[in-house]
């Protein structure tokens, strides 16, 4: 019998009894009546009722006695700290575990003795707040050993009804503390390591950046020397493959940083499909790979056009990577529920299932055990991974070893109508023409590369180290610039977009500029959005360089 059908027989052999006793009393105050052998008869079957029901009312009793102390014993011996509060949620019991690991016994008035003082009005509030409610509740807080050491445990407290009564609350705790202290020290890992890439990147890109204004000034002294070109070509290569590796580490410290936001629109997927084919085409050539893109990709995304370009990037260079026969392609379903996949094909040397979680973490690379460094550094799927979580597109891997691999993006379809208006590209070496550029930055070799380069697209110069000198050389020459880039760091302490409103100020114009940063934090692009300033990211190759002065320019473009 159960503990609630037990409770209810015992009360309904009480009302019985209560009967038979109310019904022997009348019978006994009716002494002016004679009493007929039936009514003996029926008296004395009521008083076996009754020794009966008594009978049964005990060993009911005995069985509930019982059960208690087995419940009681159960939460006493428990290798888990427990205890047993009263429907009020006083305390009526704390177990040997408790005792053991507190070293002391615990009362009503010591129970919060073991408790952290900072941790109580937390958890006192919470417990108040469940007892009024009637629900369970749990939270982590820390409870003092035996011998001082507060640990961090997780505790679990729930009501225990009987008919739809609470009748007590029972509680757990559970030692949390080196699971607590692990997940901490893999956090502080995680920033220290996000906070070096960043120190590392930012001190290797100042240098970056003047080689590559200083070889697009090279450019033109050594237009008639055919073996002077060649070495600039294997020159501007080595840097593109230090810059790739620079991108991808700033990449990674921007996105931990929460640097990169996402921004969503509406577009055609296919230009941008297209795009990659035309870049990863020619490498997949030279290896004699066939580079494809499948029918099917001319729909509409809702995504980030930019970011999702970086994803599908990083795949077909990969792809393209660790094929050495047969194809690559780029190939897009539809699903019925508004999802477009985009696949990333290939037959490449594939994917063992054992290292199909490991591709994504930082700087583990399949076939390159000697850390070639014309491979990458093994970031490229860890951005995916922390692009797609960004964007809310899950990246899902198919692949077989000897085979290739699938990789599958899920993108949102979009309606074509609410396609934003493609931007218009026109020739940027028309912009520098009879311009005067203000160049701003406190490191002189990358000054001078700024320099050398702007005057190159027929720039007019001025070039100063400070917000300062800025001012005074164009007090000087009295001209209003038509572009200022400035660094966004600058000497004590000061930072580009003063030197840019500053120049603004004396000129009375709304002078356009970009910042110039290898900033990795979100404080440089606020600073810039909210003046209108364009901004770009060091090492930035003179051509980007130049897009980035005719998106900034726009309708100011002849």
């Amino acid at each position: 019998m159960s503990e609630d059908a037990l409770r209810t027989r015992l009360a309904e052999l009480d009302a019985e009894n209560a009967t038979l006793r109310d019904a022997l009393r009348r019978r006994e105050s009716e002494d002016a009546l004679a009493v007929s052998r039936a009514d003996l008869l029926t008296i004395a079957a009521l008083n076996e009722d009754l020794r009966r029901a008594n009978a049964e009312l005990e060993e009911s009793r005995m069985v509930l006695r019982g059960s208690e102390e087995r419940f009681r014993a159960v939460i006493e011996h428990a290798p888990l700290m427990m205890w047993v509060n009263g429907p009020d949620g006083r305390l009526e019991a704390f177990n040997g575990s408790w005792a053991a690991y507190t070293g002391q016994n615990t009362s009503e008035g010591s129970r919060w003795d073991a408790i952290h003082p900072d941790d109580q009005p937390r958890m006192k509030a919470l417990r108040a707040k469940a007892i009024a409610a009637g629900e369970p509740y749990v939270y982590d807080m820390r409870i003092r050993r035996a011998d001082g050491m507060y640990r961090w445990h997780a505790l679990r407290v729930n009501p225990m009804r009987l008919n739809g009564r609470i009748v007590a609350w029972i509680g757990s705790a559970s030692d949390v503390h080196d699971l607590r202290e692990a997940r901490e020290a893999a956090e502080r890992a995680d920033r220290s390591k996000s906070r070096f890439l960043a120190a590392a990147s930012h001190d290797l890109r100042q240098p970056m950046q003047s080689m590559f204004l200083f070889a697009e000034a090279l450019r033109a002294r050594i237009a008639h020397d055919e073996r002077g070109r060649e070495t600039l070509v294997m020159l501007e290569r080595g840097l593109e493959t230090l810059k790739s590796l620079l991108d991808s580490l700033l990449d990674v410290s921007q996105i931990d940083s929460g640097a990169v936001t996402a921004k969503v629109e509406a577009f055609g997927l296919l230009p941008l499909l297209q795009e990659i084919g035309t870049a990863y085409a020619p490498i997949a050539a030279s290896k004699g790979l066939d580079f494809r893109l499948e029918a099917g990709c001319d729909a509409h995304v809702r995504s980030d056009r930019m970011l999702l370009g970086r994803i599908v990037r990083n795949l077909a260079e990969n792809a393209v990577r660790y094929t050495e026969s047969g194809h690559v392609a780029l190939r897009c379903r539809e699903a019925g529920d508004g999802t477009l996949y985009i696949e990333v094909r290939d037959t490449g040397i594939g994917i063992p299932a054992d290292e199909t979680e490991r591709i994504f973490e930082e700087f583990h690379q399949l076939g390159n055990p000697e850390r070639d460094r014309t491979h990458g550094l093994g970031l490229g799927l860890a951005i995916v991974q922390r692009l797609s979580r960004l964007l809310g597109h899950p990246v899902e891997l198919r692949s077989e070893p000897g085979r290739g691999s699938v990789f599958t993006i899920a993108v949102p379809r979009a309606d074509a109508s609410s396609q934003a208006a493609p931007e218009v590209v026109t020739e940027v070496a028309r912009i520098g023409h009879g311009r005067l550029a203000v160049l701003v930055d406190d490191d002189a070799i990358v000054l001078l590369g700024l320099q050398a380069a702007f005057e190159e697209w027929g720039y007019e110069t001025l070039v100063a180290g400070s917000t300062d000198q800025a001012i005074a050389r164009l007090e000087a020459i009295g001209r209003t610039p038509d572009f200022v880039v400035a660094d966004y760091r600058l000497r004590d302490g000061r930072v580009g977009t003063e030197a840019i409103l500053k120049i603004r100020d004396l000129t009375g114009t709304a002078v356009p500029g970009i910042i110039l940063t290898g900033e990795t934090g979100s404080e440089c692009r606020r600073d810039a959005a909210a003046h209108g300033l364009g901004i770009a990211f060091k090492p930035i190759t003179p051509r980007q360089l130049h897009d980035a002065v005719h998106r900034h320019l726009g309708a100011d473009l002849p």
